[in-house]
């Protein structure tokens, strides 16, 4: 976990009194300087660790599902809108045109 020097400087200056009260009378320490220590610990912005691969991956995969799914939906309506085969090149590719009684029978 890495700290900034700003925010260990800020810990310091708060724990600085601590340490001399300690050296002096360690009775009269009281609860505010651990009040004064956890508010500089929970003002402390989180580490920022380095996102793995995957992660980074994962997270682009999520950003860009709603694109992909309106971009999937708009290519089925084009292609059930739009005649994009003819019905005479869609049956010539299923269809074999050297068995002809298999072509007639296909026909009817």
């Amino acid at each position: 976990m890495k700290i900034n020097n700003q925010a260990v400087n800020r810990l310091l200056k708060t724990l600085a009194p601590v340490y001399k009260a300690a050296d002096t009378d360690p009775g009269q320490l009281g609860c505010k300087w651990q009040q004064d220590v956890m508010r500089r610990i929970r003002q402390m912005e989180p580490p920022q660790g380095q996102a793995s691969f995957f992660q980074a991956v994962s997270r682009a995969a999520w950003k860009l599902a709603p694109v992909t799914a309106v971009l999937a939906i708009v290519c089925g309506v084009a292609a059930f809108n739009f005649d994009v085969v003819s019905e005479w090149q869609a049956l010539d590719l299923m269809a074999s045109v050297t068995d002809t009684v298999a072509y007639l029978d296909f026909l009817q």
